[in-house]
């Protein structure tokens, strides 16, 4: 059981270092048939910047959960969502 704190952990300690309001940061783990999945809910501003240029960063996060879930043989996925992703953006727009 520990391993799954620290894969929870591992995502939330890189988020916030990357983000420019880590106190927005926040990690939600749940289980189902295919592995688990850890949801990472980031302020809108901050969703871009872990995203990264050509979407490098979230697979780069990704494939350190998928190493780490290898460890303890089961399999790991991330997703990215903003505390605000129901708001409309500026535009009339949604995402």
């Amino acid at each position: 059981m520990k391993s799954v704190v620290l894969l929870k952990e591992l995502i939330e300690y890189l988020a916030q270092a990357l983000a420019d309001r880590p106190e927005a940061v926040a990690v939600v783990e749940s289980r189902d048939d295919k592995g688990r999945l850890l949801t990472l809910t980031v302020s809108r501003e901050d969703r871009r910047r872990l995203i990264g240029k050509e979407g490098r960063t979230l697979r780069a996060l990704r494939t350190l959960l998928t190493v780490a879930g290898a460890n303890t043989g089961e399999k790991c996925f991330l997703k990215i969502s903003s505390a605000a992703e129901t708001a409309p953006e500026p535009g009339g727009r949604r995402s």
